[in-house]
């Protein structure tokens, strides 16, 4: 059992808690920085992708890929099995839907995303970036105090909170850090009552025994409240030990480290360390076969461009009319495309991993704790029970099928299962609440459309 002592301070030391804290911010930022900077003093040698090649890659990647949904779900009870682990009921439960797809990023509610792309095309900062695929989510999240029914608030334990929320996400791989980006920016309905329905249900139907009527009329930001979420995460591989030959090689053991910057109802910093064991295929650890695939890119966009340039200068026969002329070009595009294709059929691979991963973070503003600014709750906790300095633990096991082509840099259609258990250090400083927090996750993945 994980275990992490947290510094009790009464009201008179409570001043050197905050310098405490203080120190924390200041290391964690320290420690971010220089393992950044050492990591970006490691790069590549390479040459700027062009306009023309992005726009090619772009173009393959969106005929090719086809989209996978996700199901993610979170909850508790998954870890009942374990005596004695997951006896608070803090967090309650998490589930999302998501959708993955390269070219889904051209919506209107990718605005703040593209936006901010643009912002980089102009200062010249996406120059060794390529886009991978973009992925719509939305779902529901929820936590509780230990004491889920009592009438009046539990002073000092933490508030109900919920939100309902839709995420924007955008992913890129810059070939230079051989990092790859995560940047999202999620849209969120604050204390509405679908958890409290939800909750009810599972507790009166599916896991009985727990309470039914649960006291989310004291949660924060009731009656529901907007609320935003800026997220950007940075991640990039430190060791990949591989076996196997030229044509086949694999990883058995990856490592990476990166950092998260978190704007909105989660305001904080934070770093990730990762490892994975298993077997694993280079187009799910990491693109470093790109030199070939914009080789192989570039020469079907050439087919395609022959392809086209003869059907201008074709004669047709007298005999055939506009729509006999227009299936005629379509049938040679295609029968053009399948020529280049055929030079690169698609590859299987079955990939499997175990995976674990520490993230220790500095979260000085938590809305579903402390409540959102400007807006009333019955109850908060108080600012001084609140522990701003967090480790979030996660291991488990990833199965998938990968199906992959050499000209294209992602996979174009992969199932995934995973299976994880997660910890949470406590939020709260005082002795009769101070507690870890724990829950099990299931995750499914598979092509649609």
């Amino acid at each position: 059992m994980f275990r992490f002592e947290v510094l009790q301070a009464d009201t008179k030391s409570r001043p050197v808690f905050k310098i405490i804290i203080m120190r924390i911010s200041l290391y964690t930022i320290v420690i971010l920085f220089f393992f950044t900077n050492l990591l970006i003093a490691q790069e590549q040698s390479c040459n700027p992708l062009s306009e023309k090649q992005k726009a090619e890659l772009d173009s393959i990647m969106q005929c090719e890929v086809k989209g996978s949904f996700g199901i993610d779900f979170e909850q508790d009870f998954l870890l009942d099995m374990f005596q004695g682990v997951n006896r608070d009921r803090n967090y309650t439960q998490g589930t999302a839907f998501s959708y993955t797809k390269p070219g889904i990023d051209k919506t209107l509610l990718f605005f703040p995303l593209n936006a901010l792309d643009w912002l980089n095309k102009i200062s010249g900062r996406d120059k060794y970036q390529i886009n991978l695929p973009s992925t719509f989510a939305f779902g529901v999240t929820a936590f509780t105090p230990r004491v889920i029914d009592s009438v009046a608030p539990v002073v000092g334990d933490r508030p109900f909170g919920n939100f309902v929320f839709m995420s924007t996400i955008k992913h890129k791989y810059n070939i230079r850090t051989r990092a790859i980006t995560k940047t999202s920016f999620n849209y969120a309905l604050l204390g509405t009552n679908v958890t409290n329905t939800f909750q009810s249900f599972m507790h009166r139907d599916v896991v009985p025994g727990r309470p039914v009527d649960i006291s989310w009329h004291h949660q924060i930001s009731r009656g529901g409240h907007f609320a935003f979420l800026f997220s950007h995460e940075y991640t990039r591989p430190v060791v990949n030990l591989t076996y196997g030959n030229d044509d086949d090689k694999r990883s058995w053991f990856t490592s990476s480290l990166g950092y998260q910057v978190d704007l909105g109802w989660y305001t904080g910093i934070g770093t990730k360390l990762g490892f994975k064991i298993g077997s694993m295929s280079h187009h799910s650890t990491d693109y470093s076969g790109l030199d070939n695939t914009l080789a192989n890119v570039h020469k079907m966009m050439m087919v395609y461009e022959n392809t086209r340039d003869s059907l201008k200068k074709r004669v047709y026969s007298k005999k055939m009319n506009a729509v006999q002329k227009e299936i005629q070009d379509k049938e040679d595009l295609v029968n053009a495309k399948q020529k280049a294709q055929n030079e690169f059929p698609e590859n299987i691979s079955w990939d499997w991993y175990f995976f674990g991963s520490i993230k220790p973070r500095l979260t000085p503003h938590n809305s579903l704790i402390l409540g959102q600014p400007h807006v009333e709750s019955v109850y908060t906790l108080d600012n001084e029970d609140y522990n701003p300095f967090l480790i979030d633990v996660e291991y488990g096991f990833v199965l998938s099928r990968i199906v992959f082509k050499e000209y294209i840099p992602v996979p174009v259609s992969r199932v995934d299962i995973l299976l994880s258990v997660n910890h949470r250090s406590p939020e709260i400083r005082n002795d009769n609440y101070r507690r870890w927090h724990h829950w099990g996750r299931i995750s499914l993945r598979f092509p649609l459309f």
